[in-house]
């Protein structure tokens, strides 16, 4: 993982490296490997909104970096953010996940988390639609509507 960051920034160092496209796809690649070894990568995430903020991709990583570090504020906003976004420019760089229900799960969960209810039961029922036989997301929307 730490060869793949080494070349990766490398890459970014790079005159021609100037395509903000493929230079947040690079930061996005950064920060999973170095996810994998346990090192911050939430800087990366942000680092390619920042660089491309069209791309869904790039908010998508950015809302499960929330997502796995509990962040439910960084979370939501970004799953948010990247559900505004409609055109699939990134498909070569691009990820499937980011274009099915996990982002409406993501909104879901973290808006449970900040307290609201109506938020979390809405885009629940917008991920179960898309997944109806999935065990975790029925049990999630009992979970919202009871509490």
């Amino acid at each position: 993982w730490q060869e793949s960051i080494d070349e990766l920034e490398r890459y970014l160092k790079l005159p021609t490296a100037t395509w903000p496209l493929e230079r947040s796809h690079a930061m996005r690649l950064i920060g999973a490997a170095k996810s994998r070894l346990s090192l911050e990568s939430g800087r990366w995430f942000r680092m390619a909104v920042a660089e491309e903020p069209t791309i869904r991709e790039n908010w998508f990583d950015l809302a499960v970096y929330g997502y796995k570090t509990q962040s439910w504020e960084e979370c939501y906003g970004a799953a948010k953010k990247a559900l505004t976004i409609t055109q699939n420019i990134a498909q070569h760089t691009g990820c499937s996940e980011a274009w099915g229900y996990l982002l409406y799960d993501y909104v879901a969960i973290a808006a449970h988390k900040l307290g609201l209810k109506d938020e979390s039961i809405k885009y629940g029922e917008i991920a179960l639609q898309m997944q109806p036989n999935d065990e975790r997301l029925i049990n999630n929307m009992k979970f919202y509507k009871e509490t």
